[in-house]
């Protein structure tokens, strides 16, 4: 999809009471920070071995070893602070969006329609709330769970909205809240088990090959780390949600009549869903 919107234009009129261009430039900063000091340990590692390999001794060696451990753990935090960015931007974003395609379909001509023969409002029109919750995911049984990384996939797709959507999109949000969910659950050295499960959820697809390594000990995986190509890439798919929405709304306020007191109403109308669309407290699905 093109998006025509320049990228400097804040056009999203009703985002008082969040900036997503600052954050995103925030996450960007963070990130090249973090990318710098990775390849500067990379360096001191090269360095170091060419140092040894000049002039080999004991201690040198044991100093050598000290610093490949370190850097495992290294590249782990690199790797779990990129993500924890991303994470809560991801879900606030559409959480956000999903709020005002509700507002727009409830009170005002949405420029969306809900599917109302899909699976998800089938079971959602007797509790309107869920329809619109992104952290929800309704399967084949009709059955309700909490699911960010399908939820929103699906919201999408009833929407009609999977056009605007960045290439490999569900896969990126697969990946993104999978490693999010295991790092910050089980920490830098997960179980035995769920180090199993997160090896055979990357052999299932390719791509997934490419956007995560490990470190083994014993030839068993030991630490995980999403890839520098995992990283940018869910930069850049955080940049295109951003501009395609920021289209969706421009090519809407365009054609409407739109002032400051929608901005408030909606403000308002933000507050009293937030506890509607969340019945109960939400509950990190073990994937």
């Amino acid at each position: 999809m093109d998006i025509d919107v320049d990228s400097n234009e804040r056009c999203i009129k009703h985002w008082n009471d969040i900036d997503a261009r600052s954050a995103l430039s925030a996450i960007q900063d963070l990130v090249d920070v973090l990318l710098k000091w990775d390849k500067s340990i990379s360096s001191n590692i090269n360095i170091d071995r060419e140092a040894l390999q000049e002039r080999w001794s004991e201690h040198r060696e044991d100093s050598h070893i000290d610093m490949l451990h370190l850097s495992t753990y290294q590249s782990a935090a690199i790797s779990h602070s990129c993500i924890a960015a991303f994470a809560p931007f991801v879900e606030g974003f559409y959480t956000h969006e999903f709020y005002w395609q509700q507002y727009l379909f409830e009170t005002k001509d949405s420029y969306t329609t809900p599917n109302l023969l899909c699976q998800r409002w089938q079971i959602c029109k007797t509790f309107n709330a869920y329809f619109w919750n992104p952290n929800k995911y309704v399967d084949k049984s009709l059955n309700v769970y909490t699911d960010i990384a399908r939820g929103i996939p699906q919201l999408i797709d009833a929407l009609g909205m999977k056009d605007r959507m960045p290439d490999n999109y569900e896969e990126i949000l697969a990946c993104l809240f999978t490693y999010r969910n295991k790092s910050f659950h089980g920490g830098y050295e997960w179980t035995t088990e769920n180090r199993r499960k997160f090896a055979k959820f990357i052999e299932e697809k390719a791509i997934r090959k490419t956007w995560f390594s490990c470190s083994t000990s014993g030839g068993e995986p030991q630490v995980y780390y999403a890839t520098n190509e995992f990283i940018q890439v869910c930069l850049k798919a955080c940049e295109y949600i951003v501009r395609s929405f920021d289209e969706m709304h421009y090519k809407w306020i365009q054609t409407k009549q739109y002032s400051r007191a929608d901005d408030l109403q909606f403000e308002k109308y933000m507050r009293e869903k937030i506890n509607q669309n969340n019945p109960q407290p939400l509950q990190e699905e073990d994937i």
